[in-house]
């Protein structure tokens, strides 16, 4: 089990992938924008970020980088086909929005059995 922030803006989106991720055994502290993510980040240890990219007060690449000089992974996802062109691969794979919830928690598996 790990422990995920998840960051979404949207609130059903949040939910879903919030639901998601706890239904396959990891703790989740899901947060709507990206002074939340940082404020999380800065009192508390995450196994993984879960992360959209287009936020209403930052990007997601921004808020990836900081909790990976944390060392914090991240997953970035994206409704914005332009976010994949450019992507860091330094900062975490990124998932198009919508997609099947399925890739996006196999992914998240596999980064915690690191």
């Amino acid at each position: 089990m790990g422990r995920i922030l998840l960051l979404e803006d949207d609130d059903d989106v949040r939910s879903v992938l919030c639901q998601a991720v706890e239904g396959h055994g990891h703790a989740v502290k899901p947060v709507a924008n990206c002074a939340d993510a940082y404020a999380a980040l800065a009192a508390e240890k995450f196994d993984l970020l879960l992360t959209d990219v287009r936020l209403p007060d930052g990007s997601g690449h921004e808020v990836a980088a900081q909790a990976k000089s944390a060392g914090t992974p991240a997953l970035l996802i994206s409704a914005y086909p332009e976010e994949f062109k450019n992507a860091n691969p330094d900062q975490g794979i990124v998932f198009p929005k919508p997609s099947r919830l399925d890739p996006i928690v196999r992914a998240i598996d596999g980064i915690l059995r690191r």
